[in-house]
């Protein structure tokens, strides 16, 4: 009961490092960052803050790894509600982005942005069969498992090779760490579906998720609303991120959860024997 308490205290303050994180982030954006060179101002303390609140919230996230190291992975085999909700969302965000898409199919699209729709198709399939619960998951549900790291991959692929951010970049340089930790998490997901949990990576692998992807996902939503300095943020694209913040937080929640839910009832089954006895 001790360490899922201290578990769920260090990944409550991942979440709040990283929302914390994505405000010095929007302002590090807004005021200290010159776009004829594509970077932030010399000792931005915005740039510098977000930048050591990112650091924070993956040592928290580190802690809470190595608490869940020995634990049994069978925790992650039940979706909460919370992950159900994230899950629509997710589905629902990137069926949006392909159907805002489809103007620019007719006219044409470089092949790897075709992969990567296709994949957002396939990977919002895998959020819907999350949603539909344990009874609908099976062996095309473990393949479906692997889309959403694939989709990570080829955006982080499109990411790296876009000219419109120069490679010295700071932006740059978060979009594909957030592109990174996305195609770790998704690999565990993939694990969990294939029955091979690896309850250290996977938190692990959760907790950069999660920062990065709240970090860069609400920052980006607000600047995307109310673009004060020319960047071409998509809403959707942030929507997205977001969803995935949530999804991957309710799932990091649910390994305490799970784990003091099993530890009551080996207490209830301890208090049946001796009354037996």
């Amino acid at each position: 009961m001790k360490k899922n308490l201290i578990y769920k205290i260090l990944i409550g303050v991942c979440g709040a490092l990283s929302v914390a994180a994505a405000v010095f982030l929007y302002f590090a954006e807004t005021v200290n960052y010159d776009l004829s060179i594509q970077h932030f101002e010399k000792g931005s303390p915005f740039s510098i803050g977000a930048s050591l609140l990112i650091g924070a919230s993956v040592v928290s996230g580190l802690a809470a790894a190595f608490l869940k190291r020995k634990d049994a992975p069978n925790a992650l085999t039940k979706t909460s509600s919370l992950g159900m909700f994230a899950s629509t969302v997710t589905a629902f965000m990137m069926f949006a982005s392909f159907i805002l898409s489809i103007r620019r199919l007719a006219e044409g699209i470089p092949v790897l942005e075709l992969v990567q729709l296709i994949l957002m198709v396939l990977s919002a399939a895998f959020f819907f069969l999350v949603f539909a619960g344990e009874k609908n998951k099976g062996g095309g549900f473990a393949l479906l498992s692997l889309c959403p790291m694939l989709y990570a991959f080829v955006s982080l692929l499109l990411v790296y090779f876009d000219t419109a951010y120069g490679m010295n970049s700071p932006l740059k340089a978060y979009s594909l760490l957030l592109y990174i930790s996305m195609a770790l998490f998704w690999s565990g997901e993939a694990r969990v579906a294939l029955g091979r949990t690896h309850l250290f990576s996977y938190t692990f692998f959760g907790v950069l998720c999660l920062t990065f992807t709240a970090t860069l996902g609400l920052s980006g939503a607000a600047i995307a609303l109310y673009d004060t300095v020319g960047h071409s943020f998509s809403v959707i694209t942030a929507a997205i991120s977001i969803a995935i913040a949530l999804f991957a937080f309710a799932r990091l929640w649910s390994l305490a959860t799970a784990e003091e839910t099993t530890d009551e009832m080996k207490e209830e089954d301890d208090r049946d024997e001796s009354n037996v006895e």
